[in-house]
């Protein structure tokens, strides 16, 4: 394959992507955004600490328009543990800090956000 016919597909799949980002619930595709109603609910499906940080991070990847793959790759971390962040499951403190060196080396910008990390006694937190 020529490199021009590379480009044009790249292109053409990058634009697909982002029309469809733009329709899609940013947390997690098939489920419907009425699950998170507190008010419908007796209890929520994830913890509300753990949602904003997928919404958070799957945002900051939209903004710098990153592909996941990217950032694992240049961060030195599986694509799983980017995968777990973008749907606000918890990764280890260490992974966190390297996915935060590694956004920054892609993006020249600090990731302020949290990223939910597993805390003393296998207890949840963002960091």
């Amino acid at each position: 394959m020529g490199t021009n016919k590379v480009a044009r597909l790249r292109k053409e799949l990058w634009s697909e992507y982002e029309r469809v980002a733009q329709w899609s619930t940013p947390i997690m595709p098939g489920l419907s955004v009425d699950r998170y109603n507190v008010d419908e609910q007796d209890t929520l499906p994830l913890n509300l600490m753990y949602i904003q940080s997928a919404i958070n991070f799957q945002g900051y990847l939209r903004a710098h328009r990153l592909d996941p793959l990217t950032v694992a790759r240049v961060s030195g971390v599986r694509y799983l543990t980017i995968w777990n962040i973008q749907q606000g499951k918890p990764i280890r403190k260490e992974h966190a800090h390297i996915v935060r060196r590694g956004l920054h080396r892609l993006t020249g910008e600090v990731y302020a956000a949290g990223i939910a990390v597993y805390g003393e006694e296998g207890k949840g937190k963002t960091l």
